[in-house]
């Protein structure tokens, strides 16, 4: 007897062919099996089983992979400086403090024309002018722009080495940048000039154009 491919097979021992065969839908694990004979025959049984398992189908999982890009982040354009034309001693409550001379004399970002030079310079609101650095001696014009509302900080620099995100805020009659300074000077921080060409920053104290290899940049 034998139980293979849907099928339940009774033969005798030594023939090929079978005495009985029984097909059926679906063959489940056999464990147990009765025989029966009828009236007072005798005889033995050979019981085979199938080590054959039924063929299985193994399904590859498909990766679905997208085609599309990832978008850039959104980037906020930074607002451009914001300068607020002015004179005398009315400088604006959101001007930018940058320097002083001493607790009562304290230096806003300004700038003006001066003999065709557009120069960045020290608003001093007690004193009610603008100083500008130009040819050896600190001018002051009474008319002038003030720096406000614009978040940018002073980093440490040298000679002509100017950072690229350093603000742009006088040009000479030429056509070079000059950009906003500062540097100590006996005990003070004094606002100005620097201008790459020169490797200077240029201040105007006293009366006198002071230039310093070592000062402070605006950057923005």
């Amino acid at each position: 007897m034998s139980a293979q491919n849907r099928e339940d097979t009774v033969g005798k021992e030594g023939s090929k062919e079978p005495i009985m065969t029984y097909e059926v839908e679906k063959i489940s694990p056999i464990k147990v099996v009765g025989i029966g004979t009828d009236g007072d025959i005798r005889g033995s049984w050979i019981i085979e089983t199938s080590t054959t398992q039924s063929p299985t189908t193994t399904e590859t999982p498909t990766t679905t992979v997208s085609t599309r890009s990832t978008p850039p982040p959104v980037t906020t354009p930074k607002p451009s400086a914001k300068w607020v034309k002015t004179y005398g001693n009315h400088v604006p409550s959101n001007a930018i403090p940058a320097g002083k001379i001493d607790n009562r004399r304290v230096q806003f970002i300004g700038v003006q024309y001066y003999k065709d030079d557009l120069i960045p310079g020290a608003v001093v609101q007690i004193a009610g002018v603008c100083y500008v650095a130009s040819h050896g001696q600190s001018h002051y014009v009474l008319n002038y722009e003030v720096l406000v509302a614009t978040k940018g900080k002073f980093v440490p620099t040298t000679l002509g080495n100017i950072p690229a995100n350093a603000l742009p805020a006088g040009k000479t009659a030429k056509g070079e940048i000059l950009y906003i300074c500062r540097a100590d000077h006996k005990g003070m921080k004094l606002v100005g000039k620097a201008q790459k060409s020169q490797e200077r920053c240029f201040v105007g104290y006293n009366g006198l154009e002071l230039k310093f290899s070592k000062y402070e940049i605006y950057v923005y």
